[in-house]
């Protein structure tokens, strides 16, 4: 029964904010060949963006009353290798140095409230270790990460910010090789994929299982590539369930109904989220109305769903946003769309929802003066509004909203 009336508030949210969604489409695109509406809009809380070496934040100025920028912290590291928390508090980073050697990669956390730095883990080496596959548990308690030591040696660990320690979740397995490039019988370890949390204390990856191959060949050495999607469950420790195909995870909904899974030919599965791999049935999504669609995406802080479709010339430039009803798998819109020749030109996943509201914040590029520009569209009108200007050549990289 409370799966039952789940699955009908979701769906009664879908219907009420589809009729707005398609209103906004309308709007939006007979409106995207006119000038940009440059009124400030309504604006509140707090966008967190990274640019050059620093995390700033966008607000209300309270001296001055105007939308303003302002450094939180110095921070050299890239927007791919920072995550929000799901309670909007933290930061988890990664910092690399020495790109000639010796190289170190430290993963960190940056606390918004607070502005205070802390390091979860620092490996230093003359061959590249680095942090990678960065993901948040949903209660914002746990962070997952994996560690690729000198580019061949794989571990995933989980860090609890309670007790402040890492645990080894999957060590994989290594043996002897000798390949070309590298010194003889040097040791190489089967590889982990990404993976992503589904639950508080359940986590999904990929491994390699069965006996280890004889020989590998470079570049690459595919045959010590993850063959098997596994479900950890944190709070009993080893254990680890494979599941009988394999699934790579792509999203899961914020409260955990629905999660996203591709399959070995990089199709998009949709299935109710589960507590062991052998029990998913996922659904097979469908094509985009255009047939032009790149990738599906859950929107972070409400359980919608969303079809992207791309530029095929430049594919990381959305031309378009479509609903989708992760129930009945029927879609709608686009509820945004832009030409090759009208900003806003969305950057793949360089978007940022405001809280619960329907508005979205976007870069894109003012063509009347060259400058950076910060954008604010509300998807029930369809009105693009100018949040802020920005100065200089560097690009804004959006990282969160905060209330």
């Amino acid at each position: 029964m409370a799966q039952k009336a789940r699955k009908s508030m979701i769906s009664r949210q879908f219907l009420r904010l589809k009729n707005c969604m398609i209103l906004g489409a309308l709007l939006l695109s007979a409106c995207t060949n006119a000038t940009p509406n440059v009124t400030v809009p309504v604006f509140h809380g707090r966008l967190i963006v990274k640019r050059e070496k620093g995390i700033y934040q966008v607000a209300h100025d309270e001296k001055t009353g105007q939308i303003a920028m302002s450094l939180i912290t110095t921070l050299d590291t890239s927007d791919f290798w920072i995550r929000t928390s799901p309670d909007r508090r933290y930061l988890l980073y990664r910092v690399d140095s020495g790109g000639a050697g010796p190289f170190t990669s430290t993963l960190g956390l940056l606390d918004l409230q607070t502005k205070e730095t802390n390091t979860i883990a620092t490996e230093s080496s003359t061959s590249p270790t680095i942090f990678s596959c960065l993901s948040w548990a949903p209660n914002s308690e746990m962070v997952s990460y994996l560690l690729i030591s000198n580019s061949v040696r794989y571990s995933l660990y989980a860090y609890s910010l309670a007790s402040k320690t890492s645990t080894p979740v999957f060590e994989a397995p290594s043996s002897k090789y000798s390949v070309m490039g590298y010194g003889e019988g040097s040791e190489f370890s089967s590889k982990i994929d990404c993976g992503g949390w589904i639950g508080a204390d359940r986590l999904v990856f990929q491994r390699y299982v069965g006996e280890l191959p004889h020989a590998i060949t470079s570049p690459g050495f595919h045959e010590l590539d993850p063959n098997t999607t596994t479900l950890a469950t944190l709070d009993k420790p080893g254990s680890l369930v494979d599941s009988p195909e394999r699934w790579l995870y792509a999203d899961t909904c914020v409260d955990n109904s629905y999660i996203l899974l591709e399959d070995i030919n990089h199709d998009t599965f949709i299935a109710p989220s589960f507590s062991n791999l052998e029990s998913v049935q996922p659904r097979l999504l469908p094509v985009c109305p255009d047939s032009d669609c790149i990738g599906w995406l859950f929107r972070p802080d409400i359980c919608q769903l969303y079809a992207v479709k791309v530029e095929h010339e430049a594919p990381r430039v959305v031309r378009g946003l479509y609903l989708t009803d992760p129930e009945t798998l029927q879609i709608y819109g686009p509820i945004l769309s832009s030409s090759p020749y009208s900003p806003p030109y969305l950057e793949w996943y360089q978007w940022i929802w405001i809280g619960d509201s329907s508005d979205m914040v976007i870069p894109g590029v003012i063509f009347e003066n060259g400058n950076n520009a910060i954008f604010v569209i509300d998807m029930n009108n369809g009105n693009r509004n100018k949040l802020l200007d920005i100065e200089g050549s560097a690009t804004v990289e959006f990282v969160a909203w905060l209330p």
